[in-house]
């Protein structure tokens, strides 16, 4: 696809010609279908918006793209949907507000969505989005879509700080141990961040933090040796390291040989496992690039 406004708007035309100035009680059974044709392609637009449409290589695109000046045409168009289209099939709804959190336009009330599950939904987003301060079972409830906003616009310090906080406002140590068993699980680099925040005694909620974690994140604030020197160490910590011997596609193949190759791996992994829990030895790190 060629991203640019200008190819864009006869588009756009098209579907508002469709979606707006009709009244669907006096339309024809055939217009009506147009219309909900209509809705379901402005609905895959905007899908393509927030996890395909500019995300290529640039290399790949021709040299006159306008990348941003498409997400910003896409936008205006996404927006009136939410304002003048509130009754909108909630597919529609979902994903213009999807897009509009995918650009950072956090700006629109869902008051007047007729959908209450696009509204809840966008809510918990929205609110990610924000950090705003949460706790207990309100903060569980909102990891999932905090965890999804850090694939959009990645921050993992404020994300720390923001759990960190809302695992210190957690008396529950169940709902502790939950939180802190996703996140590990999910996005361990993330819970690391939350581990380097300092703020007082010793937090409640690290007592749930898986010990491979703990000792990550001594050997990430000690000087120690960069992870490619270490004859073993866990997967997470080669993860982290600047140069990632799995960062080149070779690398990576001999990592999945090697735990493909583990006895019931199939089983550790449906069960959990992730890469706080994989300890990895190699005799020469260097050279794992130059094997066959």
């Amino acid at each position: 696809m060629f991203p640019h406004p200008r190819l864009l708007a006869p588009v756009l035309e098209a579907l508002n010609s469709k979606l707006y100035d009709v009244t669907p009680s006096r339309l024809k059974p055939e217009q009506l279908r147009e219309i909900r044709v209509a809705e379901y392609v402005a609905a895959d637009l905007l899908r393509a918006g927030v996890v395909e449409t500019g995300f290529r290589d640039m290399e790949e695109y021709p040299e006159a793209i306008d990348i941003q000046g498409y997400r910003e045409e896409l936008g205006v168009f996404a927006r009136r949907i939410v304002i003048e289209r509130a009754g909108s099939p909630w597919y529609l709804l979902q994903q213009a507000f999807l897009y509009l959190a995918s650009i950072g336009d956090c700006g629109l009330a869902v008051n007047a969505i007729t959908e209450p599950l696009v509204g809840v939904a966008y809510n918990k987003l929205r609110r990610a989005m924000l950090f705003e301060p949460t706790a207990s079972m309100d903060l569980l409830e909102i990891l999932p879509s905090a965890l999804v906003t850090q694939q959009m616009h990645p921050n993992s310090r404020r994300f720390g700080a923001w759990l960190s906080e809302g695992l210190r406002a957690t008396q529950d140590e169940v709902l502790l141990q939950e939180i802190v068993n996703t996140v590990a699980l999910e996005r361990p680099d993330l819970l690391l961040e939350a581990i380097g925040k300092r703020g007082g005694r010793h937090p409640k909620w690290r007592e749930f933090v898986p010990q491979s974690l703990v000792e990550i994140s001594r050997i990430s604030s000690g000087k120690q040796k960069d992870g490619s020197t270490l004859p073993a160490c866990h997967l997470l910590r080669v993860m982290k390291d600047p140069f990632n011997v799995f960062g080149q596609e070779n690398g990576l193949l001999m990592l999945a040989k090697a735990l493909l190759s583990v006895p019931h791996i199939e089983v550790r992994l449906s069960a959990g496992l992730s890469p706080v829990d994989i300890i990895l030895k190699c005799a020469d790190w260097s050279g794992i690039h130059a094997l066959p």
